[in-house]
């Protein structure tokens, strides 16, 4: 499982974080070496406190004595305290030195993981989102990520450095006594392979269950949130609520289950390590050691069993957390192994010189049959073009495409002769400002939400205004007592309905787009307002392509051409007053039956 996954995470890892994982290796060996030094050198001290005139003469000890001209006991105890006392105290500022080392690499991994996968998610094609859940999305990134740093990159970094400071500790003990030291790190080892043995199909159940449950906490949160007017509405606040407190209870005692079968073997064993100390104390005396003898050594081993067994402790707490999260490195590896549907950046504009042209278009969504069918249409440049028809008969789906959103599943969408596709999909959508019916605001100021992305320092002030005027906005803005720095809230809630509509056509004119799509963006408006807004629209006539797809038929009565789509195809198209007296469909939109719902001003209401 460890070198798999060791694999694994390297191939995530881009190159110069790759090679700054592999310099981590001599630094954590190092660090290892330093540790088994200091436990080294407890023992000479605790030789000399023992039996300070035999311990002066051993060939090494002596050696050392006569050397650097020590006189008395007294003073070459006191240096050799001292000098254990430096190099336990270096070894420690060392380890500190090291541990930065790691955690800045794993945390500097966790911001670049966590910055790739938003940006795999957003150079995803737009019909990607229409079955994805975007709470999910979301915690993938923000938590997910970080489970795979925390509990996998993390415990892999450390389980390398701990191994290589058991292996030098056990290393140091075979040199004093073979059988021994051999015999207790099997015992360890056993121990802990043991419990990992029978808890590990476990822990990978623990972790996926954890995986789906953190799901529905998300997903709770965000439709809670996201809809909540309609939540308070209906009186569903304790729903929403139990079902997180559900979810969170479980991820409560996931977690828990996990974090106890960490440290269950650190007292037991703790335990084992004391009494096998007793054992050996007892062992040396019984066969007639002396205590000068047996204090070095069971200083030796005392002090070696402080550093051995927080290794090896660690060691096996981090092999429980890769188990326990290796469903988060899958995740991870599947999304980022998605191939980006879309550059991130904004193109050029390209413009339109003649025409928008769709060639037998016909388009089906993942699993559903065909939207639209035999689809031709030419749209001239600055002419102004409306879609009406019943609900569901394919209008947004056909905006979709023109838009660039959507691929054609047959034929082609043309802007002046040239098919869309991934090399210019992106130079003509920065051509075209979109209204939708609901219209998105970041919780910003009204600047920052006409401006949308761009840079407080770069937005166009005369920009600004011309938009806000086209939109019908300016006098509303001038009379708020921040004007274009007054907060809207998160998803404009401190906004009308039309002031939120208003705002988002500023929006799509702010760059001055040559072509325009309204996609039922004047249904939340007033009579007055709509009227002021289509006075702006027909100011722009034979300056700027319209397309329109009309809740209200009034709106698109002064279009050039309107086409009726029906059952996915466009089944008549003509102006206003041809299409009302020559195609029944149509003239049923405009004069429904008696029994037929009229808005709020007396008018039929169309289809969206």
């Amino acid at each position: 499982m460890i070198p798999a996954t060791a694999r694994r995470l390297l191939a995530l890892l881009p190159p110069p974080q790759r090679r700054s994982a592999y310099w981590l290796l001599p630094a954590m060996i190092l660090m290892a070496v330093m540790e088994t030094v200091g436990v080294a050198t407890v023992m000479p001290f605790l030789a000399v406190v023992a039996n300070p005139t035999d311990a002066i003469g051993n060939r090494y000890l002596g050696a050392v004595y006569h050397a650097l001209g020590f006189t008395g006991t007294t003073s070459f105890l006191l240096f050799l305290g001292a000098a254990s006392l430096a190099v336990l105290v270096l070894s420690n500022g060392f380890a500190v030195f090291v541990t930065y080392l790691l955690n800045r690499f794993a945390l500097r991994q966790n911001h670049l993981w966590q910055t790739r996968l938003m940006a795999a998610y957003l150079g995803r094609p737009y019909a990607a989102f229409l079955r994805a859940d975007t709470a999910e999305l979301g915690k993938n990134i923000l938590v997910e990520v970080s489970e795979v740093v925390s509990k996998v990159l993390t415990p892999m970094l450390q389980l390398m450095a701990r191994f290589a400071a058991a292996v030098s500790v056990i290393a140091l003990l075979v040199v004093v006594d073979p059988v021994l030291a051999l015999t207790v790190s099997a015992a360890l080892g056993s121990a802990y392979a043991l419990v990992f043995l029978v808890v590990r199909r476990t822990l990978q159940r623990l972790g996926a269950e954890r995986l789906a449950v953190d799901a529905v906490r998300f997903r709770a949160i965000s439709e809670a949130f996201g809809g909540v007017k309609d939540v308070k509405v209906a009186g569903r606040e304790r729903t929403y609520v139990d079902r997180f407190r559900a979810a969170s209870e479980r991820f409560s005692a996931l977690t828990v289950t996990q974090r106890v079968i960490n440290v269950v073997p650190k007292y037991g064993l703790e335990v084992i390590a004391f009494g096998g100390i007793i054992m050996i104390v007892l062992q040396l005396l019984a066969t007639n050691h002396s205590t000068a003898t047996v204090l070095p050594l069971i200083g030796l081993y005392a002090f070696a069993s402080y550093r051995l067994m927080p290794a090896v402790q660690q060691m096996f707490e981090a092999i429980t957390q890769l188990r326990f999260s290796l469903p988060s490195l899958g995740v991870l590896e599947r999304d980022l192994a998605v191939p980006a549907g879309t550059d991130l950046g904004r193109s050029e504009p390209t413009g339109l010189r003649e025409a928008i042209e769709l060639r037998d278009v016909w388009y089906a969504y993942p699993g559903s049959p065909p939207s639209l069918t035999g689809i031709d249409l030419t749209i001239p440049k600055n002419s102004s073009v409306a879609f009406v028809g019943t609900t569901g008969s394919g209008k947004t789906t056909l905006v979709d495409l023109i838009l660039g959103l959507l691929t054609p599943s047959g034929g082609a969408v043309l802007v002046d002769g040239v098919p869309l596709d991934a090399a210019n999909v992106r130079g003509w959508q920065a051509s075209v400002g979109y209204v939708s019916q609901q219209a998105f605001l970041c919780n910003g100021t009204v600047a920052e939400n006409i401006a949308f992305g761009v840079p407080g320092e770069e937005v166009d002030e005369a920009a600004l205004r011309r938009a806000a005027a086209a939109a019908q906005l300016d006098r509303f803005v001038a009379r708020l007592p921040d004007g274009y720095l007054t907060q809207v809230g998160e998803r404009g809630l401190r906004l009308s309905g039309g002031q939120r509509q208003r705002l988002a056509i500023a929006r799509a004119l702010y760059h001055d787009p040559p072509v325009v799509v309204f996609d039922e963006a004047t249904s939340a408006l007033d009579n007055v307002t709509e009227r002021a807004v289509l006075d702006a629209l027909e100011a722009m006539a034979g300056r700027r392509t319209v397309l329109i797809v009309a809740h209200r038929l009034s709106t698109v009565r002064g279009c050039d051409l309107i086409c009726l789509v029906e059952g996915g195809t466009i089944v008549a198209r003509g102006a206003y007053d041809d299409l009302l007296a020559t195609s029944p469909e149509f003239r049923a939109l405009v004069q429904p039956p008696r029994a037929a719902r009229r808005g709020p001003e007396g008018e039929p209401v169309g289809s969206a």
